[in-house]
């Protein structure tokens, strides 16, 4: 038997990235084993059973996440928070699985008890749902963007306003909270949290581009999701992106500066993108031609192809009895 735990509540909108990955590994590691998936402090898992908790690497660190578990465990954690004073909990039945090599090299300053790294992933059973579904789809948007409007502003909402503002020839969809899009009659907005998992990758394969304007991130799901659906990325060319997103399908977004801000977990590294520049990549991309549009999108799908939730979820299932 395998636990899937996660610290935050279902349904809230703080857990939505965290139980989306849950869900999505779920889905595959079935076929294996009978799984559950659990908010963390609502069960134990049975003595026997194997636990993976999905989670932000200083949440895990600041709530003591391994009190509660003494069967063996990974966690595989992410963060979008760049440095903090966390100590890392070390325990013999818990391995920690990072997403990326970046996160390897951050995190080794705090324990050195990562076992593997193993990216986050899109989930491939609510795509191909998607298409079984809907098999032919037009591009009716030019630009789609996913996000939480936060105290931070992380993904740019601000600057994608203008943005749309600036091109009202251009439609944009915004899965979101924030609802000042509604206001402007190029912007088809959906309410965060409200949309299932084969709307989100219909409308992300009903789109051009994806807007990944983010100022920071812990790994940057949406970016693989979009890719997989075989739309390309415009996106800012902050720390993490650039060591995890490189393929002919991705647009960079010069950033010309960055700066600290503090939470109670710690430090965000904030990038800014350079907005003259993004305003001639738009531009570009308005009238980008039919082949090289095709070529990219070729390209998209053939990254995107080593985060498929099948190829996840066996790497973690595999660490998971060989650890």
């Amino acid at each position: 038997m395998i636990w899937i735990l996660h610290h935050r509540s279902p349904g809230t909108t703080n857990a939505y990235s965290m139980w989306y990955q849950a869900q999505a590994i779920a889905k595959v590691l079935q076929s294996f084993d009978d799984v559950n998936i659990a908010y963390y402090y609502q069960y134990r898992p049975l003595r026997d059973a194997k636990v993976i908790i999905v989670e932000d690497f200083f949440v895990y660190c600041k709530f003591n996440l391994h009190k509660r578990l003494r069967n063996k465990t990974i966690a595989w954690l992410d963060s979008a928070v760049y440095e903090s004073n966390v100590k890392f909990p070390q325990s013999d039945n818990i391995g920690l699985v990072v997403t990326s090599e970046y996160d390897k090299k951050r995190f080794e300053k705090y324990t050195d008890n990562i076992i593997a790294a193993v990216p986050r992933c899109f989930d491939v059973i609510s795509l191909n749902a998607s298409v079984t579904l809907y098999p032919q789809v037009d591009k009716i948007f030019d630009f789609i963007t996913i996000g939480w409007k936060d105290m931070f502003d992380r993904k740019n909402f601000n600057l994608l306003f203008e943005l749309a503002k600036e091109f009202p020839d251009l439609k944009f969809c915004v899965i979101t909270n924030d609802s000042r899009f509604d206001q402007l009659p190029n912007v088809t907005r959906y309410r965060f949290g409200e949309v299932n998992d084969v709307e989100k990758y219909t409308l992300l394969r009903s789109s051009k581009f994806y807007l990944h304007l983010s100022k920071f991130e812990g790994f940057g799901v949406p970016v693989i999701e979009a890719l997989a659906c075989g739309t390309p990325v415009i996106m800012s060319d902050a720390l993490i992106h650039n060591t995890l997103f490189n393929c002919k399908a991705i647009i960079k977004v010069p950033c010309k500066q960055h700066e600290f801000a503090s939470s109670s977990l710690g430090k965000y590294l904030f990038f800014y993108v350079d907005v003259p520049e993004l305003f001639e990549i738009i531009k570009y991309a308005k009238e980008i031609s039919p082949t090289e549009y095709a070529d990219m999108s070729r390209e998209a799908i053939e990254f995107a192809q080593k985060f498929d939730s099948y190829k996840v979820a066996i790497q973690l299932y595999n660490l998971l009895n060989s650890f």
